[in-house]
């Protein structure tokens, strides 16, 4: 109950990169297929469907920040980003 009241304090707050740290924290050696390697597809498939189209996309907060994060991998294909809440 503690983790979940500190993940929701977190995101209440939008301090994705806390949140971001405190997920990968817990994952131990599901990290990488159900972080890293999630971010790369959701930005690829994020970066091919707008090229064609206008796209909205519900990500979760978990997976926006840090250096292999949907954010850093969406700026790194040259699209600039700001957050809009």
């Amino acid at each position: 109950r503690k983790v979940i009241d500190k993940l929701t304090a977190q995101y209440i707050k939008g301090d994705i990169l806390q949140l971001y740290k405190s997920s990968k924290k817990g994952m131990g050696k599901l990290r990488k297929p159900m972080l890293y390697d999630r971010n790369k597809i959701m930005t690829d498939r994020i970066d091919k469907i707008i090229q064609k189209q206008s796209l909205f996309a519900g990500i979760g907060a978990a997976h926006l920040a840090g250096s292999k994060g949907v954010i850093r991998g969406l700026k790194k294909k040259g699209y600039k980003l700001k957050p809009c809440f």
